[in-house]
């Protein structure tokens, strides 16, 4: 049996070839109806695109777009237009930008701050004709941000923004808490703690702590590992736990806890060793953990981004998806 051409679903509705063309790339140059009909009778005519065609007219709109350099926005709600510079967000936009640069794109940081709704946004967004969204990591680790969501391609950068879903690029927690405590059987660690605020725990969907106490089940000899108090998150309440407790090592996010443990007098790693699961990548070998590939993240949004660009698939995912870089591990003095 023939294969079924663009020629031949044209010649069976009446049209012509360009807008068969048109509605199979999502066009926005037609309207829903027009395109919703084309697709239908693609399907039922057991269309299938051609594999080589397909990769040489991706080739001819990343040309395109390159000549047009694109304006990708890095949406930001921090309280202030530029603080996000001074956080670890930076280094995803250097990620992010880097990449999307090399695809043509120009990305730009949009401080929503500047408009007084949600509306006022979005037109501003239409009316630059940008169409790609690129949500940074949100100041208060969790949160929503509110747009006509249908005129844009959107992807999130990290674990932060609750609503609405959308696909996101974020760090491999679950391999990362693996990892970890991989290493910390081999450095001969068993009574291992996990300090994690509730907070952190329910934005990163509890992966990290579940992750944690299925290892714990599955070896007997870490059966006196335990999550800490994660309704104690002040140094002093934290302090109380690992006296009361005396784990050999505690596990947590970052890598300034040990500050809090020097205040009360605890020695690292002779009383207690610690390890971190998001360490910048440039870090200064003190504490051992997990490496935050927070630039890789960044290009790997605009990566998933450019791909959605390219179809015009614009609006909300019915099934976003989570796509993770995974950090490695990195020695430290933090252990023995």
């Amino acid at each position: 049996m023939a294969q079924v051409s663009q020629r031949d679903i044209a010649k069976a509705l009446q049209i012509s070839p360009m807008t068969v063309s048109l509605a199979l790339r999502n066009s926005p140059r037609l309207s829903d109806a027009t395109r919703l009909r084309v697709q239908e009778a693609a399907e039922s005519m057991g269309y299938q695109a051609d594999p080589g065609l397909s990769a040489l007219n991706n080739w001819r709109r990343n040309r395109v777009i390159r000549e047009r350099n694109t304006t990708i926005a890095f949406l930001t709600n921090w309280n202030t237009a530029n603080r996000w510079r001074k956080s670890y967000v930076n280094d995803f936009f250097g990620g992010a930008k880097e990449s999307a640069a090399k695809r043509g794109y120009h990305l730009e940081p949009l401080w929503l701050g500047e408009y007084p709704t949600s509306k006022r946004a979005t037109e501003v967004l239409r009316a630059r004709g940008i169409r790609g969204l690129l949500i940074a990591p949100l100041q208060n680790e969790v949160g929503s941000i509110e747009l006509d969501w249908n005129h844009f391609a959107t992807v999130a950068v990290g674990p932060s923004l609750s609503s609405p879903r959308v696909h996101r690029a974020i760090h491999d927690y679950a391999s990362g808490m693996r990892d970890v405590m991989k290493n910390l059987m081999q450095l001969g660690y068993r009574k291992i703690a996990l300090g994690l605020p509730a907070r952190i725990d329910e934005i990163t969907e509890h992966t990290i702590s579940d992750t944690f106490l299925a290892t714990i089940q599955r070896y007997p000899e870490l059966s006196e590992s335990q999550l800490a108090g994660q309704g104690e998150e002040s140094s002093s309440a934290a302090n109380a736990w690992l006296r009361k407790h005396r784990p050999e090592v505690i596990i947590t996010m970052g890598s300034m806890f040990p500050i809090a443990l020097n205040t009360y007098g605890w020695k690292i790693p002779e009383e207690i060793a610690h390890v971190a699961l998001r360490l910048p990548i440039r870090g200064n070998g003190r504490t051992a953990g997990i490496t935050y590939a927070s630039h890789e993240i960044g290009a790997v949004a605009i990566a998933k981004l450019d791909s959605l660009l390219q179809v015009n698939e614009l609006g909300l995912p019915e099934h976003p998806v989570n796509l993770t870089v995974r950090g490695q591990w990195r020695d430290g003095d933090s252990v023995r």
